[in-house]
């Protein structure tokens, strides 16, 4: 039976290759029809993240998974640019970090992410981002118009 899911863009701010890999594993284990554009730096993520809200003919971005400690601009930086654009203001944000530092938490928190994804040490246990990725893109896309984002993931 084909995919029915619709095609998601999203953006993985992450500059570690292992974690970019198991991210790709994440999401083709729960056969998510998506689009992963990756930027290795906050550079990179801010400059995607402005192209998108300059090109109205590119499709939105679904989803920003995003690693809080990031060369050249920090996650929280990424985060201020990402809500004060037009179009993807209302994005929802799952945060991945090894940190349990709780002002990295406040940080995402204060900045509207969903999710904050302490990245466990053991393969299965990282697997099963590709499940919350899932959930957090079927709630969005049956959110209400006026929801303008979705009940937080901290504990």
């Amino acid at each position: 039976m084909p995919n029915r899911d619709p095609s998601y863009h999203i953006l993985l701010a992450e500059d570690s290759a292992a974690d970019v890999g198991i991210v790709r594993l994440a999401l083709r284990d729960q056969n998510l029809d998506h689009v992963l554009h990756v930027a290795r730096d906050g550079e990179e993520a801010i400059n995607f993240i402005e192209r998108m809200d300059r090109d109205r003919k590119q499709p939105g971005l679904d989803l920003l998974l995003l690693d809080m400690h990031l060369p050249r601009y920090s996650g929280e930086q990424i985060l201020k640019r990402l809500r004060s654009t037009e179009r993807c203001a209302q994005t929802p944000v799952i945060v991945m970090s090894s940190s349990i530092a709780p002002e990295d938490r406040d940080r995402a928190q204060k900045h509207a992410a969903l999710i904050y994804f302490s990245k466990p040490s053991r393969l299965d246990e990282f697997i099963q981002l590709g499940a919350i990725v899932r959930d957090v893109l079927m709630k969005n896309t049956r959110r209400d118009a006026e929801s303008p984002r979705l009940d937080g993931g901290f504990a």
